[in-house]
């Protein structure tokens, strides 16, 4: 979990600080002066070193104030639902605090995305998600069977290799993507849950309606994504599950259980401290880790990739399975040795303004590369010639022994059948993070 609450961080403070600095001109040239070690001709704010002598070099400026950065307001789409009185809003909006639950103050105190507390109230329970937050609702998908689907082979590998966030925009019919495992990763992650409890599972006070928006929206996403698996009684407050064959009471089950135990997909739910501006981790179900001023039409995606003996979902420190990671453990086989890929996608949720960070771990065997036309080729030029520093984070080095021999073995097998050119040289393929052919042969492993 630590990984991810330094990616979330490392991203909030990024994407904060350039959006202050865009709307604020004088930050920005303090900003770019430090950075270059470039001195400024002194003017009427700033006086000559030699008249201010009790002065020991330069100040420090004050911490940045992200107190008037807002996320583009989205309460104009109140507009668009039907019989829904909305009132004006006055010309100084009080925030909801931090720590406050949204149903436990005055009627009047907005959201950053512009919704007050009443106009969430008159929305009700599973308002219409895909106009409030700009992002259309997924197609069905009716040939989808849950006990022969395949995740879509994010090969996430890249030529020449450096750590950047690779985003693109997300794909709204695949925000959460189910497969053969489902059943298998619910309980599994259920049981994480019953063994450590809120080590990965827990929500801080304020963060009600996030939790609430977000469940709904996941919700609403199954219903109309897999309809012949999932239904939603919104007058009884019911949600089937019939893979699980359950039944979940929406009215007395927490947002987040309803989550963990429908939903086979991490989430770090992030708010804005309406003092600083500044967005904190408030709520998450995560139990798969080893302020932004984004509109909420425009969610990204990217992926991650790691290469596992085994399928490692929850490994805190300590765990047995941390010994795979010390040494090159010579009898281990290839079977064994898999790709991991966290596919992350990053989006806001409209009524709260909560920016939502929500990854699932998919992992494929090592051998499936065989028939993957340059993959074998890619994945070992960033092996073998990947910067130090990045592959030590990347901590492939306990799988290389066994990892390594095969895919050579299989770069040699696809220049002789002609599926790779002799002289490829590795680059980023132009169908990343997929490669050529990966739609057939998806489909062919699921029978369609």
């Amino acid at each position: 979990m630590a990984i991810i609450l330094l990616w979330l961080l490392a991203a909030t403070f990024a994407l904060s600080t350039a959006s202050y600095l865009a709307f604020n001109k004088r930050r920005r040239e303090i900003v770019v002066n430090r950075f270059f070690k470039r001195r400024r001709d002194s003017g009427s704010r700033t006086p000559p070193r030699s008249l201010s002598p009790e002065k020991k070099g330069s100040q420090e400026p004050p911490s940045p104030d992200y107190s008037d950065t807002l996320p583009p307001s989205r309460r104009f789409t109140l507009d668009s639902i039907p019989g829904l009185k909305v009132p004006l809003v006055p010309e100084k909006k009080r925030f909801i605090p931090l720590d406050v639950p949204y149903d436990a103050v005055d009627g009047t105190a907005f959201t950053a995305t512009g919704f007050s507390t009443d106009d969430i109230k008159a929305l009700g329970d599973f308002p219409d998600y895909a106009t409030l937050s700009g992002v259309p609702l997924p197609e069905p998908y009716p040939e989808f069977d849950i006990t022969t689907a395949k995740p879509r082979p994010y090969r996430p590998l890249r030529w020449a290799y450096h750590q950047t966030m690779s985003l693109t925009k997300m794909e709204p019919d695949w925000w959460l993507e189910l497969e053969d495992t489902y059943i298998k990763r619910v309980k599994q992650r259920c049981e994480i849950f019953e063994k450590v409890g809120h080590h990965v599972l827990a929500g801080l006070p304020g963060s009600e309606l996030a939790c609430k928006e977000l469940m709904e929206m996941c919700l609403q996403f199954l219903c109309v994504r897999y309809p012949h698996y999932f239904n939603l009684d919104k007058e009884n407050m019911k949600f089937e599950n019939k893979i699980l064959e359950t039944i979940t009471d929406l009215k007395t089950t927490p947002p987040l259980h309803v989550i963990i135990q429908n939903v086979p997909e991490d989430f770090g739910i992030m708010l804005r401290n309406p003092e600083t501006g500044l967005y904190q981790l408030r709520a998450g179900v995560i139990c798969s880790a080893l302020g932004w001023n984004k509109p909420t039409d425009k969610p990204i995606q990217r992926g991650s990739w790691g290469l596992e003996v085994d399928q490692p979902l929850y490994m805190p420190p300590g765990d047995p399975h941390e010994k795979y990671r010390e040494s090159q453990v010579p009898d281990v086989s290839l079977d064994r040795m898999h790709l991991r890929v966290d596919w992350q996608t990053l989006r806001r949720l409209p009524l709260s303004g909560a920016v939502v960070f929500n990854f699932k771990a998919l992992f494929t065997p090592v051998a499936e590369f065989r028939d993957e036309a340059y993959i074998p080729t890619l994945l070992l030029k960033v092996i073998k010639d990947g910067k130090k520093n990045l592959m030590d984070y990347k901590n492939t080095w306990h799988t290389e022994h066994v990892v390594v021999p095969a895919l050579e073995a299989y770069e040699r097998e696809q220049v002789e059948r002609g599926v790779v050119e002799r002289e490829w040289e590795p680059k980023t393929l132009d169908e990343s993070p997929w490669f050529p052919g990966w739609e057939e042969k998806w489909r062919r492993q699921q029978g369609f």
